[in-house]
């Protein structure tokens, strides 16, 4: 078939397969995010988004886009965002048909900023990605001990923290942080404060340097995310990569079962 309607969009090539391998056709892309509509939605609601695109699936090119094209339609939203030097328009999403949408033109992955748009200037989550250079089984059992390292670093400041899948290479850790009142500024001093704790307790194995090549093959803890402007993938967003992986997010309880591709669009129902 050429064409259908979902959720009130024109969908162009519904069984074109955005993964091979699963092979997960671009409508099965669109029913996984009805599926999980109700807390994805509230994940991306009054945030700025900034999505990845791959308009010829998983498998070809991909590009990370900030802003609209004029050819969006109206019934997204846009913001308008001061950026260095210009005024920069972002979009919000609030509804399945944004979603589908967007998955329409090629749209697989949903990031977001940490901050909302009726308060831009006071994120209201922190978040570390733990991010490792080399990936092995041993590295996996490291990213569970420092994902618990830094739950009891979290708790220890005051804050409840999350764990999702990357859906790429290790876990993101984050936490609500709204009735604190930081400014992007403080935020980012605190979240390197933490990086550099966990750092400090085991040098070995973890590391806060920037450039890829001086990171051997330590866990690089990410606390850049903490800055205006930065994004981190969406919970529940896929990953535009082979496998149809997606940054999910889970009980810690169950972190000693859990690897950072655990989740796909082949085993997620089970875990919602």
């Amino acid at each position: 078939m050429d064409s259908i309607t979902v959720n009130s969009v024109r969908i162009t090539k519904p069984n074109k397969l955005l993964y091979l391998n699963p092979a997960i056709s671009k409508l099965e892309v669109i029913e996984y995010y009805e599926t999980v509509s109700k807390h994805f939605i509230n994940e991306l609601s009054g945030r700025p988004i900034s999505m990845v695109r791959a308009p010829e699936g998983a498998k070809g090119h991909n590009f990370y886009q900030k802003h609209p094209t004029e050819s969006f339609p109206e019934y997204i939203e846009r913001v308008v965002i001061k950026e260095k030097s210009k005024d920069g328009v972002y979009i919000t999403i609030d509804g399945l048909n944004d979603i589908t949408y967007l998955v329409n033109i090629g749209v697989l992955e949903f990031h977001i900023w940490g901050s909302k748009i009726d308060d831009i200037e006071h994120p209201d989550r922190i978040v570390l990605d733990l991010d490792p250079s080399v990936t092995n089984e041993n590295v996996v059992d490291d990213l569970r001990e420092l994902s618990l390292s830094v739950k009891e670093l979290f708790e220890s400041n005051g804050y409840k923290p999350l764990i999702k899948t990357s859906g790429s290479k290790g876990f993101h850790i984050y936490a609500d942080v709204k009735e604190f009142d930081y400014s992007w500024d403080e935020l980012k001093v605190v979240a390197k404060t933490i990086a550099e704790k966990m750092v400090k307790q085991n040098p070995k194995k973890y590391t806060i340097e920037f450039n890829k090549k001086d990171r051997g093959t330590k866990i690089f803890i990410d606390y850049l995310r903490n800055q205006r402007g930065a994004t981190m993938v969406a919970p529940y967003s896929l990953r535009s990569k082979e496998g149809a992986c997606i940054s999910f997010p889970f009980a810690w309880d169950k972190l000693k079962n859990i690897t950072p591709t655990f989740f796909t669009i082949k085993n997620y129902q089970r875990y919602l």
